[in-house]
């Protein structure tokens, strides 16, 4: 692999984490948000409880901003897509051949022409417009999100945005579409880089957050 490739890796390797750190995060929110269960909590912990809501609604905004954040200097998933782009190149059918994992069987390579078929129209060479769409998707699907995030959680001005604009609000569903889109993207574009590898960004619950939240909703039980 030459040294530009692994580069990219480390940098899709990067991205992974903060996903993964972000998955862990919703599957905690969800199990909190199964204890609520539409209960309305009337004593003093309900302060608790939004607070939790909030706070994982502003980290999980937050973390997926930055992942596809284009200024200079971030490490942004979609300056990753771009970089693909320009080189793809360097992406031939016969360099995803090479980068199948040693000791995994491509029966008769099928899955790998499957998945190189998302990235090529003639099965060689990566088609440049099979990639633009990609780039495009998560800024022009989710604009609404994004500006929602910058004014009312980065506190970022919006140029040619009335200041007293009220962006509306973000709800469970938006945010684990916006998470879903995000993480099916990146999966996407690290078979290229690793092919045959899919990321689970769904961790499994450590029971003790279970057990936390069902004592701290025990008292408000009606």
């Amino acid at each position: 692999m030459s040294e530009e490739l692994e580069g990219w890796v480390q940098e899709f390797e990067l991205i992974k984490r903060s996903l993964m750190y972000l998955g862990a995060k919703r599957v905690i929110h969800r199990a909190h948000e199964k204890a609520l269960h539409n209960r309305q909590v009337e004593d003093g912990t309900s302060i608790v409880h939004r607070w939790m809501q909030q706070n994982y609604a502003e980290s999980m905004l937050i973390g997926l901003r930055r992942i596809v954040d284009k200024r200079k200097g971030s490490l942004s998933l979609l300056k990753l897509l771009e970089k693909i782009e320009k080189n793809r190149a360097l992406f031939t059918y016969e360099r995803c051949v090479q980068m199948w994992p040693d000791g995994q069987p491509m029966a008769n390579d099928s899955r790998l022409r499957a998945l190189y078929a998302s990235f090529s129209r003639d099965g060689r060479t990566i088609d440049r417009k099979q990639i633009r769409p990609d780039i495009k998707k998560l800024p022009t699907d989710y604009r609404s999100v994004w500006k929602y995030i910058n004014a009312t959680v980065a506190h970022q001005s919006l140029s040619g945005t009335n200041a007293t604009a009220v962006f509306p609000a973000i709800t469970w569903e938006n945010l684990d579409n916006l998470f879903d889109e995000v993480t099916a993207l990146f999966n996407k574009y690290y078979a290229l880089m690793k092919p045959g590898v899919h990321v689970d960004f769904a961790p499994v619950l450590p029971a003790s957050f279970q057990r936390a939240f069902e004592r701290m909703l025990a008292t408000g039980a009606g």
